[in-house]
């Protein structure tokens, strides 16, 4: 899947389903993600650095709770999100291994 204009494709970074304490969450009460790994970067994105924040391939962000739209791709939570939905930049890849 290529996304479009300044949009970025987000796989999303599942949360613990198990508390410290050992207490098992239902999915039905769990929140919605907000960490996942960047698999795409819209043309108008895509160079190795773009506005303020660097996103590259395999970065780990931190985005918008009700941001963006969500999307099943091979039974995988992704989201589509504008650049402005991206809030950080939580783990960056090194630079020589920046291309998924």
């Amino acid at each position: 899947m290529e996304v479009t204009g300044d949009k970025v494709l987000v796989k999303v970074l599942k949360p613990d389903a198990i508390t410290e304490g050992g207490i098992v969450i239902p999915e039905q009460v769990r929140d919605r993600p907000v960490e996942g790994v960047v698999v795409g970067l819209g043309p108008t994105l895509s160079g190795e650095y773009f506005g303020l924040t660097g996103l590259a391939l395999g970065d780990t962000v931190l985005f918008a709770k009700y941001g963006g739209v969500e999307v099943d791709i091979s039974y995988e939570q992704h989201y589509i999100l504008q650049q402005r939905d991206i809030l950080a930049v939580l783990e960056r890849v090194p630079h020589d291994s920046r291309s998924l």
